[in-house]
């Protein structure tokens, strides 16, 4: 996986996946490897909002005051 990819990306990566692994016209080893790279995708999904929760909180708490580099240093 990219670790440049956008959560947007990423989301939709997964939803290919999904699409794909639920048609059932994969063999057993490739939907493995899918689903595989689809829990991939979806901790990398889950770190990328966790870092997003912890900006909307900095930014709420401090009445919308945070610089720049508060905001990026976690993304």
């Amino acid at each position: 996986m990219n670790e440049e990819m956008s959560f947007e990306e990423a989301l939709a990566k997964i939803e290919e996946i999904i699409k794909t692994m639920e048609s059932g016209k994969l063999p057993l080893e490739e939907t493995i490897a899918k689903y595989q790279e689809g829990v991939k995708l979806i901790n990398y999904c889950q770190a990328k909002l966790d870092s997003y929760e912890k900006i909307v909180t900095a930014i709420t708490e401090n009445n919308g005051v945070v610089t720049e580099e508060e905001v990026f240093s976690d993304i």
